[in-house]
C-alpha cells in the first residue's frame, strides 16, 4: 500500500506542474496584478489530493 501511496504522490507532483504552466498574470488600471491558473485543472488536482491524503492518512488526521 505504501508504494502505491508513493507512486500517486509522485504523479500528484507532475499535475501540480501541469497546472502551474498554465499560470497567468494580468495586470490592472490600477497598477495591480492577479495571477490565474486553469480552475478545472486546479479543482481536479485538489479532489485527487485530497482523496489521497484521506486514503494515505485517514479521513479524521
Amino acid at each position: 500500500m505504501i508504494a502505491l501511496h508513493k507512486k500517486r504522490f509522485s504523479e500528484l507532483c507532475e499535475q501540480l506542474d501541469v497546472v502551474e504552466k498554465t499560470k497567468q498574470t494580468e495586470s490592472s488600471q490600477r497598477n495591480s496584478s492577479s495571477t490565474y491558473v486553469d480552475n478545472n485543472l486546479l479543482l481536479n488536482w485538489k479532489v485527487k489530493a485530497k482523496n489521497l491524503l484521506q486514503a494515505a492518512c485517514g479521513v479524521d488526521s
